[in-house]
């Protein structure tokens, strides 16, 4: 699976991004570090909050802007998954989050 990182417009208020023409609703919060890359199909919007240390990462379809899928780590989980990664790349933590999801 090849990702592309996307530039985006994020309203924190309406909790949606807007990119390639569409608008996604998002669970991220105010705070949160936010990174979104696609493929062919898909949305992956990646979320971190390092004073909370959490991780959100949801994956939208790319047409329909319906998510398909969630996950959400929390208390310390951003720094587990980069120990258990051996690194922190963000498109190695979006193949690994894959795992949870349908």
């Amino acid at each position: 699976m090849r990702m592309y990182k996307q530039c985006f417009e994020y309203d924190r208020n309406e909790r949606t991004i807007t990119l390639l023409g569409k608008t996604y609703t998002v669970g991220a919060g105010n705070d949160d570090n936010i990174e979104v890359y696609t493929d062919k199909q898909s949305v992956y919007v990646y979320s971190e909050n390092d004073s909370l240390e959490y991780i959100g990462f949801e994956v939208f379809d790319r047409e329909t802007t319906e998510q398909q899928n969630e996950v959400f780590l929390d208390s310390g989980s951003s720094e587990d998954v980069e120990w258990l990664l051996n690194g922190s790349r963000t498109p190695s933590k979006i193949r690994f989050l894959l795992q949870w999801c349908d």
